[in-house]
């Protein structure tokens, strides 16, 4: 299904969700560059020290934080990054060794690469750690041009991209009592 017909068929959707049973998620058609590499750690606190994060979160051998500067610890699992728009993935792949994923997206015409957002909701000991109760991030979809998978929209990527106050699961579905 080409992006302009995807789009034709969630707007009808968001009018009338019986029409496909469930209201469709708005894409957006944005250009993505994603680069790896693989660094030590003193670089992967360099690289987030001159990424200027406004979000973040890393994981450490014994807990979950949510930090938007470069860990101090000498050992973590992994960590995201966000300045808004672009962001930092670091995983360890072994000892020192991790990999560096940069997120960089702009605007685009193209229709063969959207993403759509999710909100992931917080555990209570990270909403402390913060002044929001969710987390956003991008999922990112590539149209296939060949093969069997043809015309299909696969998975491409995970960004994080921030954290947010969303609104409480339990109250909307309550009205708001």
């Amino acid at each position: 299904m080409s992006f302009t017909n995807y789009q034709q068929l969630q707007q009808k959707s968001a009018q009338d969700p019986r029409l496909v049973g469930n209201r469709l998620p708005q894409l957006n058609a944005v250009s993505l560059e994603i680069t790896a590499q693989e660094i030590n750690l003193s670089e992967v606190c360099t690289q987030i020290r001159e990424f200027n994060a406004n979000a973040g979160w890393v994981m450490f051998r014994n807990r979950l934080e949510i930090n938007n500067v470069a860990p101090e610890q000498d050992f973590i699992l992994e960590g995201e990054w966000s300045n808004g728009e672009h962001s930092l993935s670091v995983k360890l792949l072994q000892d020192d060794c991790y990999v560096l994923t940069r997120f960089i997206t702009t605007e685009s015409q193209q229709s063969t690469i959207v993403n759509t957002e999710q909100i992931l909701y917080l555990r209570p000991e990270l909403k402390s750690q913060t002044d929001a109760n969710a987390c956003r991030y991008r999922l990112w979809w590539q149209q296939a041009e060949e093969g069997t998978q043809k015309g299909r929209w696969l998975p491409l990527a995970q960004q994080f991209i921030g954290f947010t106050q969303a609104e409480d699961i339990e109250q909307s579905s309550k009205g708001g009592e």
